[in-house]
């Protein structure tokens, strides 16, 4: 059943375009939205659980009276999630956030048809900036204002240093001479 992906071309059609926020019209074909629903039926009914049936041998024609409409929700969130991405590269947009879906409408046998608003990064033109000219300020500075200002972030340091203790005192016991508790036979 996967031929009305490959034969059938989703239809993109941009409707505006006001600041960052494209509108555009997309129509999913029929054969795409039978190919998705046929699928999503044969998924549920491999996990239908209906009474006098095990699980996933239910024929076909009553799962889908019992599921007709998660089936058509399954179908349709399919075909928006495979159809969203290819519609906007066909327009080539760059969203920056996720596109908006609405509008949808679908009838059985008729393709699904739904709008989407996709927000992207403003078009920012440059003018000739090449020609501008900067003024750059010159700030002479002599040798004490150097000296005052390095003074004053030494200040800072100076004082943590000067109330710094140290970290780990060490008291290393010195070895005994060897002998009778620690007396030299000798001495």
């Amino acid at each position: 059943m996967a031929t009305g992906m490959i034969l059938d071309k989703l239809k993109v059609k941009k409707l505006k375009e006001q600041g960052c926020v494209v509108t555009a019209e997309i129509e999913v074909p029929v054969g795409m939205v039978q190919d998705s629903l046929h699928n999503v039926w044969l998924r549920i009914q491999s996990q239908a659980r209906l009474p006098g049936f095990r699980q996933g041998k239910a024929p076909l024609t009553l799962v889908q009276q019992q599921f007709q409409g998660e089936a058509r929700e399954r179908a349709v969130h399919e075909l928006i999630q495979k159809s969203v991405p290819d519609a906007v590269n066909q327009l080539g947009l760059k969203p920056v956030t996720s596109p908006e879906v609405h509008d949808l409408k679908w009838e059985p046998g008729k393709p699904l048809t739904f709008q989407i608003d996709v927000e992207q990064a403003p078009k920012v033109e440059l003018k000739t900036y090449k020609k501008l000219k900067a003024i750059r300020k010159k700030y002479a500075a002599t040798d004490e204002e150097i000296d005052k200002r390095v003074s004053e972030l030494r200040e800072p340091a100076e004082s943590i240093r000067a109330g710094m203790r140290p970290l780990v005192t060490l008291e290393v016991p010195l070895p005994l001479p060897p002998g009778r508790n620690g007396f030299h036979p000798d001495l």
